[in-house]
């Protein structure tokens, strides 16, 4: 069967879909820097492939890409699924750890898709797969670097989607909301200090947002339920899909139909009147 490439393969949604396309019998090279987590996933799936680097290493993975086509054929599926989260008001946020946040969430995907894009025009087939994210579509306070990145992916995505469609390449962008996976305890990580800050003006705010955790991760889906999403555009040939519920898409459609019954919605909800 063809190669696959699979990014941020060691956990949550990057995981279940190498196991699943492992299972349909294609070669899976799973990226991540964890070598102990892929271990496990090669040692649950031979076909899954531990690749260990830093996708941000970006002539390492060029190197990696090259030789993996070389041994395994062109690659036929790219799941650009490694990222994560900052939580911090736009003000506080070190212009550093934003630009790394760019480094991972767009230009690592990006430089990816570069990687593989020969090899499938030249086989006139592939899918690339973009794991973006609600915050995409619609940016929420305290996560504006996020948002950024992503809305970066989408428009990426909606270009290099049209460009190639020549070449018989898809371009599939998956918009998943909360899941219950790593990714906001990553996040958390990141921005402790910012989130813990007495100091800083928004402090009220980190406070709400933090003690309101909880209820946000309760209304998260299943990594399961999102990887099922992934490997139907896969196999439909969608061009983008929402993984989030009703209350999510309503939101979405008010940030861009009445923008300030928005910006009210969501300050009464992030606690930005305790703030006046």
């Amino acid at each position: 069967m063809s190669l696959v490439i699979v990014t941020g393969a060691s956990r949550g949604i990057g995981r279940i879909v190498a196991l699943r396309l492992a299972e349909r019998g294609h070669t899976v090279a799973c990226m991540s820097r964890t070598a102990a987590e892929l271990d496990s996933l090669h040692a649950e799936n031979p076909r899954c492939l531990p690749v260990v680097v830093d996708v941000t290493d970006l002539p390492a993975v060029r190197r990696l890409v090259d030789e993996l086509q070389a041994e395994h054929g062109p690659c036929a599926i790219l799941v650009n699924n490694a990222g994560y989260g900052l939580r911090s008001a736009v003000e506080d946020i070190d212009l550093d750890a934003w630009r790394a946040e760019f480094e991972l969430n767009l230009f690592a995907a990006t430089h990816l898709a570069q990687c593989v894009l020969p090899a499938m025009r030249e086989a006139r087939d592939g899918v690339i797969v973009q794991v973006s994210s609600v915050a995409g579509r619609v940016a929420v306070p305290l996560s504006g670097a996020y948002c950024a990145t992503k809305f970066a992916l989408k428009a990426t995505s909606d270009a290099m989607r049209v460009e190639v469609a020549p070449f018989g390449i898809r371009v599939v962008q998956i918009e998943p909301g909360p899941v219950r996976t790593a990714f906001a305890a990553v996040a958390a990580d990141h921005s402790a200090d910012t989130l813990g800050s007495e100091d800083s003006p928004y402090a009220p705010m980190y406070r709400e947002f933090s003690a309101n955790l909880s209820k946000l991760h309760s209304q998260a889906w299943q990594p399961e339920t999102v990887a099922d999403r992934i490997l139907a555009a896969i196999d439909k040939g969608s061009a983008r899909v929402s993984a989030y519920g009703l209350l999510l898409k309503a939101s979405v459609q008010i940030s861009h139909f009445w923008p300030t019954l928005h910006d009210r919605l969501v300050g009464q909800r992030m606690g930005v009147d305790k703030l006046r």
